[in-house]
């Protein structure tokens, strides 16, 4: 079969099928005690599972307190008191009184003004959830503690499944959905997993316990291989790994052309635990801190202070280097229950990212708190994702000055001279950069936004794949106009989108004056080693070429035909 190869590698396995959706069954019953005694017997083994998660994850404070969360919605009465009527009084299964019950719960809770009433709503469907899977003999797929090797193959992967992810337990993911830039992909790619999206019709195609073959470097996914096809790959893979292996001797060196021009080159991270990859892979700082994850993986608001702590876990490790937090950047593919945010036509043009943090100043001055006090335990720059205009950035700097004060009616440490950049993924804000860079501390460009805003190409929909492409001039020519903005006004500019990290495109991005190139960190040794062996004299030339091209195409062919990959 075959899909989009979104993280690189080569990945052999057994295969678990995560499948989280199910059918609830409609029909009535007669025996009501035994569906009683079904839904009381699902409580007490879910809470079985729930305590042993705990245990098993008891170094987590995190972790703990959101099962322990869930116990206690286990164990609440009303619940309990709703689905017994529902049986007892209307004759509904067990299955069908519990999610009658959520949802009403659900309906309740949604309309309480009450920010903290409303965020039981996420916890109380997962709860009920997970009794439905046992009342309907569903199993659960706990890809946090698995016992052997396995290839996931799902229809989708969100973003917290994946932070369960035990990367040297899974050898190789595949999801019907998603393209390069999806946070399956992105995740992937930091726990240096090979990945595959968009394979359509893979769950049904596959059964658990089938050994398949995921090729990061082609998208293919090669079901229940011969012993010869088997032995191939391994050769691929030890070749592969060889070649990593070699790359480590660029492990303390300089990111340094061959006529001396130097660049840096930082690490995408999406939370603390991410940092072991990044001091690993010798990357000079963090170029991306994903902020929104943080939010994702909790069932409630995160306060200033857990937000600090993890960024200030971060700030330590890199050791002086530094750290670019991106403020909460949520909306489009990314939606937080808890939040509770409103049903858009086009959610990628919306209400997304600063548009709604803006709106909600509370949130947003607890985060940029939390990232000065940060910033007192080395360096934090401070990042503002989906930005449109220069008004935008000042209303933005307003909250900012409003967060400092309060820190210093507080009497808490934080860096007063904490740098705030954006991230430039708007065409607006490109074709502004000359004069936005007046106003700013930084620039960073995402080129996955910016090229689906460019381009006008849905970076997740597999019908427009063949249009979205960082590679179109439109494009390149944005990024130019960035860089030259920030060269104009003497503020740093760096890139954070999956574009930086691609070798065939590197070479034009260092020809076009980018001075920091932030990645997955299983990347940078190997941008690093290619940096070394180019010319930046030679790339400006390269660059000034591909400028004046017309379409992709020409541009993948100009640069395959003139640069030594």
């Amino acid at each position: 079969m075959k899909g989009i190869d979104v993280s690189k590698g080569y990945g052999i396995g057994k295969v678990l099928i995560v499948d989280k959706t199910f059918e609830v069954p409609q029909e009535k019953i007669e025996d009501k005690a035994l569906e009683i005694k079904k839904f009381n017997d699902a409580i007490n083994s879910v809470d079985e599972d729930l305590k042993m998660i705990q245990e098993n994850k008891k170094d987590n404070e995190e972790i703990v307190s959101i099962i322990e969360a869930h116990r206690m919605i286990l164990k609440d009465p009303e619940i309990d008191i709703m689905v017994n009527g529902y049986i007892n009084n209307d004759g509904y299964n067990a299955a069908d009184a519990t999610n009658r019950t959520a949802n009403a719960f659900a309906e309740m809770l949604s309309m309480v003004d009450d920010a903290y009433i409303r965020e039981r709503v996420a916890d109380i469907k997962d709860v009920s959830n997970r009794i439905i899977r046992r009342l309907l003999g569903i199993a659960e797929v706990d890809i946090s503690e698995l016992k052997e090797p396995v290839v996931l193959i799902a229809y989708d992967l969100s973003p917290s499944d994946m932070a369960q992810v035990n990367a040297k337990m899974v050898k190789g993911i595949v999801t019907e959905i998603g393209g390069k830039t999806s946070h399956t992909a992105i995740l992937a790619n930091i726990m240096g997993i090979p990945a595959i999206s968009g394979c359509t019709d893979v769950v049904k195609a596959v059964k658990t316990n089938d050994i398949v073959i995921v090729d990061g470097f082609t998208g293919e996914v090669i079901i229940s291989p011969n012993e010869e096809t088997i032995n191939d790959y391994n050769e691929k893979q030890k070749v592969y790994l060889d070649n990593k292996e070699k790359l480590k001797k660029y492990i303390g060196k300089e990111s340094v052309s061959k006529d001396g021009h130097h660049v840096e080159l930082m690490a995408n991270v999406g939370s603390p635990k991410d940092i072991e990859a990044v001091l690993e892979n010798d990357a000079e700082g963090v170029g991306l801190f994903r902020s929104e994850f943080l939010f994702m993986d909790s069932a409630t608001l995160p306060t200033e202070e857990e937000q600090y702590e993890s960024y200030k876990k971060v700030v330590e490790a890199v050791d002086g280097k530094i750290v670019i937090i991106r403020t909460l950047d949520i909306g489009g593919d990314k939606n937080i229950p808890y939040l509770d945010f409103p049903d858009e036509e086009n959610p990628f043009l919306g209400y997304r990212a600063m548009r709604y943090c803006l709106d909600h100043e509370d949130i947003l001055i607890a985060q940029y708190k939390a990232i000065l006090r940060a910033g007192s335990h080395g360096k934090a720059y401070i990042m503002l994702p989906m930005l449109t205009s220069i008004g935008e950035f000042e209303k933005a700097r307003v909250v900012f000055e409003k967060a400092k004060s309060i820190l210093r009616e507080e009497g808490k440490a934080f860096d007063e001279d904490t740098p705030l950049g954006v991230m430039i993924e708007t065409p607006s804000t490109a074709v502004m950069a000359d004069v936005m860079g007046k106003y700013v501390d930084f620039f960073s460009i995402g080129t996955n936004d910016l090229t689906q805003y460019t381009l006008a190409a849905d970076r997740m929909n597999p019908m427009v794949a063949n249009i979205y492409s960082y590679f179109d001039p439109s494009v390149i020519r944005m990024i130019k106009m960035t860089i030259d903005g920030a060269k104009k006004n003497n503020i740093m500019v760096g890139m954070c989108g999956e574009a930086a990290g691609d070798p065939l495109l590197v070479p034009v991005l260092l020809g076009l004056g980018l001075e920091e190139f932030s990645m997955s960190p299983n990347k940078v040794l190997e941008v690093r080693e290619q940096i070394s062996r180019l010319s930046y004299i030679e790339m400006q030339e390269i660059a000034k070429n591909v400028v004046n091209l017309t379409t992709k195409e020409e541009v993948i062919e100009y640069i395959k035909n003139n640069v030594n990959i």
